[in-house]
């Protein structure tokens, strides 16, 4: 068995053009402040970064209260079915797939709120995609920016749920640079996945040594994997 902890946008799910116009109107209410949020420059960050980096940019004060109120008030807005969010091809039929012999958890920069909506938009033929990932840790709920601490975090939640393996029998699948950077630093083992907008060479970049080009590989890669241990 392995704890496998996924990312969730590029590597699960694609697109989210309403997370923008969501932080500017959290941002607006929260702050009083009118700023504007271009998502291509954040891939693979967390929400608290991202939202540090804005307001930061604008010139807005804030404390930690503040921001977690804004982050909080930032997943109440974003919308229950977004129109332009698809599932990544493959994902649907591999998971029960995996969940059958393994733990599965996120590693996400999103707050929970909005990661709980987008994955509540499929299902398999069993239950919603969100009830196969009971724990994780989420980038802009959780107190840490940085996901080299959200993994950790997310070890710790799998063990309520009678995990009891080794950081060399985790698996982080990820679709960016960042991502699997965290991966390496937390000491766990990366799997990049080039669906998002990195190629394989610029995943290798990071060090990481498994890539798959789709979500079906995946569980062939990790059985190989596990049986090597």
């Amino acid at each position: 068995m392995a704890l496998i902890l996924c990312d969730i946008d590029g590597t699960l799910v694609n697109g989210a053009s309403s997370y923008g116009t969501t932080m500017v109107e959290a941002i607006s209410r929260v702050y009083d402040a009118q700023v504007s949020v271009d998502l291509n420059e954040f891939h693979g960050s967390t929400d608290r970064l991202v939202l540090k980096d804005i307001l930061g940019r604008y010139g807005v004060s804030y404390d930690n209260s503040s921001l977690d109120d804004c982050l909080r008030l930032f997943g109440e807005l974003f919308p229950e079915n977004p129109a332009d969010i698809n599932i990544i091809p493959g994902v649907i039929e591999t998971i029960p797939i995996l969940w059958e012999t393994h733990k599965l958890g996120l590693v996400t920069g999103n707050v929970e709120a909005m990661a709980r909506k987008k994955l509540r938009l499929f299902h398999t033929v069993d239950m919603l995609l969100d009830n196969y990932f009971l724990f994780g840790g989420f980038g802009g709920t959780d107190p840490h920016e940085t996901r080299a601490d959200l993994i950790p975090l997310a070890i710790v939640r799998a063990a309520e749920y009678g995990w009891r393996g080794r950081n060399n029998q985790t698996f982080v699948i990820d679709d960016s640079q960042k991502g699997l950077a965290a991966a390496i630093e937390a000491r766990v083992v990366p799997i990049g996945i080039t669906t998002g907008k990195y190629t394989e060479a610029q995943l290798r970049q990071t060090g990481t040594e498994h890539i798959a080009n789709n979500f079906i590989e995946i569980p062939d890669l990790i059985k190989r994997l596990c049986d090597k241990l």
